[in-house]
């Protein structure tokens, strides 16, 4: 995607002008002389910000040892299979024998894909540090030329990139993979005006491109960008309707399909066919998951600034999922630049053109653009909401449904009608959207501010620049080790593929675990990739009851979970045999995690130790 050259020179508008971004003359130099520094720029505040793993690569990955860990095997297990010539979204390494349809899963096909060739060179750590660390670069600067796009000023742009891949959300979600990809949604923002700008074949396509990559990372962010993008054409409803833009929209959305054909195959596939998606039941967690209205102005706890003075009774309301908070210094540049639209376009007295967008090149006024991105703003912002209003966790109790009380109802409530949208079950996520917008119109604001007091050309980005830098800037960042237990390298040796049972066993879905559900053993799942044989474990994000039942009847699995719980009474009956007629090869016992009866009945077997290094005890099935 190759924006249009950056002007070299820049000219003020004379004093009666002076609501208006700066003007800017055509120039030669090429894109990446414009706009490289920028990237440089994010490449520094990257390493900066996430020293913790830029400074030791090798050493720690950016992963929590929980979800980040499955992640870690998603990464793995996808281009792992294709290689081997076997469908990626059909598996039977996890959740062995029952396996997994594993489409609607967090997979991220595009960001495995892309990995694969630096897992071979660096290893899978190494690799997954390499794709998360540009996704936050990338972030950045696809919303510096966003605003970039808007306003024309780069220094204000700057602020922007910086404000949104820094914004505590990213820190929250630094260990799932695909929600830390935020950069299609201001690359195809950007694309989409690019195209309504100058309607053309190749704009089209880049658009297209776009939103189907989109669609290959993350679903959830393909929703949102489709949300944003019918924002923006029924803004500029007259232009959408002409014959030319429906030409290149259609076309664009013949690309986006034909990119994401691969995975729209899969999923349609195990909608008709294995019926994989069990209906979404009452509000699925969207109650629960959804910003709270103290969300958007309260700071994160994991923000060094706001560690001691945030008041840490409120993350129940306002942390984890429900986290939106974009900064006091972005709400007060996005006031002001919501403001001076509102009165740029009133002295103007005209409403927003049929081709305007804002940017320095656009017909439409500056104040136009500043009314697109307040309308962005509040779409998200409400959709964030959830199902219905949150106030410091009351909603209400006027009406009822789902055996919720609530009393102000909010748009999201519409999306429960909807099969399979209604999986976006987590509203809270819809902030990015709404932080994007606020953080280019803070960048409207700055592009004013130096417009009207050219003194200030650099310090008022500068100061505004380090402001958000030190309120976003974390007390720390999550890594997990990359070293994996000895005994899993004496499976790898083994020969065969027969299945690795783990005690605790335990299956976690996004609706909850089952099996042993005292504590995370996603870990389990990064220490499959250094065997690589079928684990009777798993994780995805949805799996249908039948499966889960199955797994539950399994006649060695309805005896092992009983067993590691140390039920009273309960006594176990599979031997040797029954194992390995169930297909298991290896059974892995973990003494840091304390099952005694299990441990007690397992050492009965007399089965073949295979490996030990003393809290890892690995049993091999004759």
């Amino acid at each position: 995607m190759q924006p249009a050259a950056e002007p070299t020179t820049t000219v003020e508008h004379p004093p009666a002008a002076v609501d208006a971004p700066p003007v800017v003359e055509a120039g030669q130099r090429p894109w990446w002389a414009v706009h490289g520094p920028a990237l440089a720029g994010y490449g520094v505040l990257t390493a900066v910000v996430f020293w913790p793993v830029v400074g030791h690569l090798r050493t720690r990955i950016l992963s929590d040892g929980g979800d980040g860990a499955a992640y870690l095997w998603n990464l793995w297990a996808l281009p792992h299979a294709l290689v081997g010539g076997h469908n990626p979204f059909d598996t039977h390494d996890i959740f062995f024998p029952v396996g997994a349809h594993a489409a609607f899963n967090t997979n991220m096909p595009l960001v495995s894909v892309v990995s694969w060739p630096l897992q071979k060179l660096f290893g899978l750590g190494v690799a997954a540090n390499l794709v998360q660390l540009a996704a936050i670069v990338l972030s950045g600067f696809g919303a510096y030329l966003l605003a970039h796009h808007v306003t024309g000023n780069r220094a204000a742009s700057f602020v922007a990139g910086a404000a949104f891949t820094f914004a505590p959300y990213r820190f929250l979600h630094a260990a799932h993979y695909d929600l830390s990809h935020l950069e299609f949604l201001p690359f195809g923002l950007l694309a989409l005006l690019r195209l309504y700008d100058r309607p053309s074949s190749r704009r089209a396509l880049v658009f297209g491109a776009v939103a189907g990559l989109a669609f290959l990372t993350n679903l959830y962010y393909f929703v949102f960008l489709l949300i944003a993008c019918a924002v923006v054409a029924a803004w500029r409803w007259r232009q959408t309707f002409r014959r030319e833009t429906l030409l290149r929209l259609a076309q664009a959305g013949a690309v986006a399909a034909v990119v994401a054909a691969p995975l729209i195959v899969v999923m349609a596939r195990e909608l008709v066919v294995f019926h994989s998606l069990d209906p979404v039941r009452d509000w699925a967690g969207a109650d629960n998951y959804s910003a709270d209205l103290y969300s958007w102005v309260t700071p994160s706890v994991a923000q060094r600034l706001w560690r001691i003075r945030a008041f840490h009774d409120d993350t129940l309301w306002t942390g984890g999922e429900r986290t939106a908070f974009p900064g006091f210094t972005i709400w007060l540049l996005a006031a002001a630049g919501a403001v001076w639209g509102w009165r740029h376009r009133r002295a103007s007295g005209s409403a927003p053109a049929a081709g305007s967008t804002g940017s320095t090149g656009s017909t439409g006024s500056a104040g136009s653009a500043a009314g697109l991105w307040v309308v962005l703003a509040a779409v998200f912002v409400l959709l964030s909401f959830g199902p219905f209003l949150h106030v410091h966790g009351h909603h209400g109790a006027r009406w009822t449904r789902f055996s919720g009380h609530y009393s102000f109802p909010m748009p999201y409530w519409l999306f429960h009608s909807f099969p399979v949208v209604n999986g976006v079950r987590v509203p809270g996520r819809f902030s990015t959207v709404g932080i994007l917008a606020l953080d280019v119109l803070a960048a409207l604001a700055l592009a004013r501010l130096v417009a009207r007091r050219p003194a200030l050309r650099y310090a008022a980005p500068a100061v505004a620049l380090a402001l958000v830098m030190v309120e976003f800037f974390p007390s720390g960042v999550v890594t997990q080790k990359p070293a994996i237990p000895q005994p899993y390298a004496a499976i790898a040796a083994d020969p065969g593929r027969r299945a690795v049972l783990e005690i605790p066993l335990q299956w976690r879905t996004g609706f909850g675990d089952f099996g042993d559900t005292h504590s995370d053993h996603s870990i389990f799942l990064y220490y499959a990739t250094r065997h690589g044989k079928p684990v009777a474990n798993g994780m995805v994000a949805r799996y249908p009851q039948r499966s889960r039942q199955a797994l539950l009847d399994h006649p060695i699995y309805a005896q092992i979970v009983p067993l590691q719980e140390g039920k009273p009474g309960f006594a176990a009956t599979f031997d040797v045999y029954d194992l390995r007629q169930a297909g298991i090869g290896y059974v892995v016992y973990h003494r840091n995690e304390g099952r005694p009866a299990a441990l007690a009945y397992l050492s009965g077997l007399h089965l073949p130790v295979l490996a030990d290094d003393g809290t890892v005890l690995v049993w091999r099935v004759p």
